[in-house]
């Protein structure tokens, strides 16, 4: 062999290493890296934990929200709110045939107004020697009120009471409305304020007589009809809003079916109140 094979092989043994791990080292090694690896999977799990309920608060705050949100505009019917209000005539006018639910908003003056619907009874009508509300049956009608800002109605007279007066009234073409209204026509009125709307129910005698006519409902932030607020044209008899009025002067068209409407007793029924007047 050449010398310098020689040195190649000496130096070939020399860089070898012959040492090889116990068993007992491979063992802790491997002890080591699954203890490791266990406490990397427990940091993961621990953040999911955190992050799950994070997301279940969420959705959850999202579905109550959601709920809210549904109820805060959620209306009763016009039956429900008199039942509520306890006035079981009104009641039993919604559950016929003839009632029209209407639930048309306007939203005016900070305020939003429902016209829920509008129904007539005629069943004391035939009735002999019967007062002028009797003989020509009733006009109801039910409205819900609302603060258009969200904050809840409160009960009208409670020491907290900040709401507006307020006029419902139905109002008939080619009649003046500052002479026939709420008022004149044997009117009255019941409310209650339920879960923060103010709903009110208005009574009145039958005006469906008047439907081939047009008949409106007006409500106003007043106490009367305010003349300020409505235009009515003599010639035409129609009765429109004032654009320029500062306060609440919203104005419905009642859809009531003008087959209902009858010429002669509507002429008999304003004679009849014309002399109750005098």
């Amino acid at each position: 062999m050449k010398d310098e094979e020689k040195i190649h092989e000496i130096l070939k043994h020399a860089l070898v290493n012959e040492w090889k791990p116990t068993d007992q080292l491979n063992n802790s090694l491997i002890k080591q890296i699954m203890e490791e690896k266990q406490i990397m999977n427990e940091k993961k799990m621990l953040r999911k934990r955190k992050l799950l309920p994070s997301l279940a608060f969420a959705a959850m705050l999202v579905l109550v929200m959601g709920v809210t949100c549904f109820a805060a505009v959620k209306l009763l019917t016009p039956k429900q709110a008199a039942e509520n209000i306890g006035d079981t005539d009104v009641a039993k006018a919604f559950e016929g045939k003839d009632a029209i639910k209407i639930n048309q908003t306007v939203t005016e003056g900070g305020y939003k107004i429902t016209l829920l619907g509008v129904a007539g009874s005629n069943a004391l009508a035939n009735l002999e020697n019967a007062g002028l509300e009797l003989q020509n049956g009733s006009t109801y009608a039910v409205v819900a009120i609302e603060k258009e800002d969200g904050t809840p109605m409160v009960s009208p007279g409670d020491e907290a009471d900040d709401n507006k007066t307020f006029f419902v009234s139905p109002l008939i073409k080619g009649l003046r409305p500052w002479e026939y209204n709420i008022a004149s026509m044997n009117g009255s009125y019941s409310e209650n304020v339920i879960d923060g709307v103010l709903y009110r129910i208005i009574k009145c005698d039958n005006v469906e007589v008047f439907a081939d006519q047009g008949i409106y409902l007006c409500v106003s932030g007043t106490t009367f009809y305010d003349t300020n607020a409505y235009n009515y044209d003599e010639a035409t008899g129609e009765i429109t809003v004032k654009d320029n009025y500062s306060g609440i002067n919203v104005l419905y068209d009642l859809p009531i079916d003008t087959a209902k409407a009858d010429s002669e007793k509507a002429a008999r029924y304003l004679q009849q109140l014309e002399e109750q007047w005098k």
